[in-house]
């Protein structure tokens, strides 16, 4: 008589490999962007335009495109998940590719503040500096919103 059945063995191998990888959440981001555009909000100083969760790639990066005024000012926060990123970087580029603003300092939340030159399409590049040595990607949050 056997005592394990091969067929149920290799069953709950591929279970325990899925619950493994469904740890994987981007509950952590998500918290910490309601945490930020609720400040924003409740503070009546910005109004948020765009929220966006995304994963990036340690050695890529994200990219989001807006049209924006030149009317206005604007803040852009992209936040790491605290977990797999550890520090993570914010470039805005005009549609020029034209650096406008950044922020590059070693935080896992990055913030920039500025007023376009002109109207038109913006891109927020969102890149990982730092992430822990064993994952190949990571979650993120990007805000952006209108400085009343």
């Amino acid at each position: 008589m056997r005592l394990f059945n091969p067929i149920l063995i290799l069953l709950l191998i591929i279970l325990y490999v899925s619950v493994a990888e469904a740890q994987v959440s981007t509950r952590r981001v998500r918290e910490r962007v309601n945490e930020i555009t609720n400040v924003v909000e409740n503070n009546d100083t910005d109004q948020v335009l765009f929220v966006m969760i995304d994963y990036v790639t340690r050695d890529g990066s994200a990219t989001q495109s807006l049209h924006l005024s030149s009317d206005n000012r604007y803040r852009v926060i992209a936040i790491g998940d605290d977990n797999r990123i550890r520090d993570i970087d914010l470039y805005v580029l005009n549609e020029y590719g034209s650096e406008v603003a950044k922020d590059p300092d070693d935080k896992n939340i990055a913030a920039c503040t500025f007023r376009p030159a002109s109207s038109g399409i913006y891109k927020f590049k969102v890149k990982p500096y730092k992430m822990l040595e064993e994952v190949k990607d990571g979650f993120f949050g990007l805000i952006v919103s209108r400085i009343r």
